[in-house]
């Protein structure tokens, strides 16, 4: 080929795909989408078709092809000429007695790429839905059939469309399945198979003729050594995060940090340094003199596998006497759930048969105990006789942190509910993450039902990319009402299927709200979208990214500016409130809560004064 494909981001920072033939000074535009991201180019063989993934979010991409010419007319009367002119050369073999070397097949050259330029930025169409969440992998080598992967309800497999005219309408075919991750796909030069990547091994598997799979995926036994020369390695490494920052740090002054001299401080310490944790140590020792938020480094690893009954217990009851006295029990918990009730006052003797007491390291005793069957000795007193036994499956870290933070949601719905006699709601976004919008939407839907405004509560929120998506909601207004004869009108916005909220708010934030939750905030207060309760943001937004160093390690690069219209920068500039509210210290131990107090009085009497 003499043509080559690419993605370039224009000055609003939207990315499409440009082609140039390498015989050409400039290139040309082929796609023209709205959005800001655009990854993996697939050229067809047969040079009629471009495919990639697109996306205007960070979640829900599309896969978009882009033909190069005008789509042609294709006849099934071709394929039956086609029939005739084979069985008459294959008579005319038959006749001819002169026996001939056969012919060593030629390797078959892709076609000559011919771009029709014209009106081609109305030649994409997307092949999957935003809701499928797929990306495109791999082309057949006769450009019949794209493999795709498709994470549906969570399970990340492969999947593929045919493009023959018999078969392109057919649905996709499932070609893989379990839940590993699947990559890195090639077929073969015949198109008949192909071979990825799951969980870590190479598998190859064989393609029907319709596209869809001929028997099961088979690995292939794979096995690689090699020396690594450890001091080596991290000096590359820390060299290369070094100049990741020196070359991407949205700020090229560096917030004033000598980056140079950071480079020759501690250099020299690099060859000394033995363990993988002391090597991210330096990492963060180094990019903390940028005196900048949405920096670091560390590895991955399991953790502690850690193991929670969902029980708090009585402090000055465990200081006192050494004995663990249930003072609350965490709903839909293993001890919630438990078949044999425990109930708040109990004491837990014994877990498995070891004794609890003054001593007893309670976390040690539950390690490696999740989702195992553990006993409990239950009883009402502090002492074993008349004590019973409850079974229990203890859960994990993660669980344990939703389920806590479920019932703290909980009880601040029910708090606001009861404080202000039933007129408002309350909705707490825990992170700008999609799936945090999507509650969202959920909660935001609930809580409205019969309230005359809502309390929206961003409060230990550290951020994330959808504020915007939020803030789309709650700004919208009705205009226009539709009502069915005899009803009362309501919005025509909800009766076209879109959502429109249109009730008084007010923002609940504290100094734990980071990120793009300041960009939130910022957005909320110039819209005129109602108050801000609280404490002042904690002053840290930045876009960053994670880029992987050659051990594994992450390491993050903050490298896009945020600042208002006014040229404000944001970073280290907190967002001020317009109530300013601090907890006292201990103040949820009596089940109170001053910033939710004020929250609720002022929103009252902004809607009393309506």
């Amino acid at each position: 080929s003499r043509w080559i494909a690419f993605i370039n981001r224009d000055e609003n920072y939207f990315s499409n795909i440009y082609v140039q033939n390498i015989e050409e000074t400039s290139p040309k535009q082929v796609s023209f989408l709205s959005h800001i991201s655009s990854d993996n180019i697939l050229w067809s063989n047969d040079a009629k078709y471009i495919i990639y993934n697109t996306s205007q979010f960070r979640f829900e991409p599309q896969i978009a092809r882009i033909d190069l010419q005008a789509p042609k007319p294709e006849f099934r009367e071709d394929e039956l000429d086609k029939l005739f002119e084979e069985e008459k050369k294959e008579e005319k073999k038959e006749g001819n007695e002169e026996k001939k070397e056969p012919e060593v097949e030629k390797k078959k050259e892709s076609e000559t790429i011919n771009i029709e330029f014209d009106d081609i930025r109305h030649r994409i169409k997307f092949l999957t839905s935003p809701q499928m969440n797929c990306h495109a992998l791999a082309i057949s080598p006769d450009s019949k059939m794209l493999v795709f992967h498709w994470p549906m309800m969570g399970n990340n497999n492969l999947w593929s469309i045919c493009f023959d005219e018999d078969r392109k309408d057919d649905p996709p075919k499932q070609l893989t399945y379990g839940n590993g991750g699947k990559w890195a796909v090639y077929f073969t030069s015949d198109s008949k198979r192909i071979f990825y990547i799951d969980s870590g091994k190479v598998h190859f598997l064989k393609i029907a003729e319709n596209g869809g799979r001929d028997g099961d995926p088979k690995a292939v036994e794979t096995r690689g050594e090699m020396d690594i020369d450890i001091d080596a390695e991290r000096l590359q490494m820390f060299n290369e995060a070094w100049r990741m920052i020196r070359d991407n740090f949205y700020d090229p002054k560096l917030h004033g940090a000598d980056w140079e001299a950071v480079r020759d401080r501690l250099l020299p310490v690099v060859n000394g340094l033995k363990h993988q944790e002391d090597f991210h140590e330096l990492l963060n020792l180094m990019v903390g003199e940028l005196n900048a938020s949405h920096l670091g480094a560390g590895g991955y690893d399991s953790g502690i596998d850690d193991a929670y009954l969902g029980l708090d217990f009585d402090w000055k009851e465990l200081e006192k006497t050494g004995r663990y006295k249930v003072a609350s029990i965490l709903p839909e918990s293993p001890s919630a759930l438990a078949k044999d009730q425990i109930n708040i006052g109990d004491y837990i003797l014994a877990i498995d048969g070891v004794d609890l007491n003054r001593s007893t390291d309670l976390f040690n005793l539950l390690k490696y105990k999740t989702k195992k069957r553990t006993i409990l000795t239950v009883n009402d007193k502090p002492e074993k006789e008349g004590s019973r036994t409850v079974i229990v499956q203890p859960i994990n870290f993660g669980n344990m942190s939703e389920l806590r933070y479920k019932n703290w949601v909980k009880e601040n719905e029910k708090y606001v509910h009861e404080k202000s006699n039933g007129r408002l709601g309350y909705v707490h976004i825990r992170a700008m993450s999609y799936e945090a919008y999507m509650k969202f939407l959920v909660d935001l839907d609930t809580e409205t039902q019969n309230k005359e405004g809502v309390i929206i509560d961003v409060r230990f929120n550290g951020g994330g990319f959808i504020a915007t998506f939020i803030l789309d909601v709650l700004r919208k207004r009705t205009y226009v009402q539709s009502s069915y004869r005899g009803k009362r009108p309501v919005s025509a916005t909800n009766m076209a299927g879109n959502r429109i909220f249109d009730k008084p708010t007010i923002l609940l934030q504290n100094e734990h709200s980071g990120s793009n939750t300041e960009m939130f905030s910022e957005d909320y207060k110039r819209l005129g979208l109602g108050k801000v309760v609280g404490t002042p943001t904690s002053g840290a937004v930045i876009w960053t990214s994670n880029i992987s160093l050659l051990d594994g390690t992450w390491f993050r690069v903050p490298f896009i500016k945020v600042e208002n219209v006014d040229g404000e920068n944001l970073e280290t500039e907190s967002r001020e409130v317009d109530v300013y509210v601090e907890r006292p210290l201990g103040e949820s131990l009596q089940n109170k809560d001053s910033q939710l107090d004020t929250a609720i009085k002022c929103l009252l009497e902004q809607i009393d004064k309506q």
